[in-house]
């Protein structure tokens, strides 16, 4: 596993409804990976996987 840091600005933007819809979504596929946990996936690189996901939709979502 590589530790990728991510430096964010300081800012005292609020979230969009866009951004805030992505994170209930991730949020949701976290929770329900740990909440229904199946032996062949594993719940940690599945939480890894949506979070460079969710990060990577807020930063597309900036770029517009």
């Amino acid at each position: 596993m590589s530790k990728d840091i991510i430096k964010f600005p300081n800012s005292k933007r609020k979230l969009s409804d866009e951004e805030e819809k992505f994170i209930r979504v991730s949020a949701n596929v976290i929770h329900n990976t740990y909440i229904n946990a199946s032996p062949f996936i594993k719940p940690k690189d599945v939480t890894e996987e949506t979070l460079k996901e969710l990060i990577q939709n807020i930063f597309e979502l900036n770029e517009e």
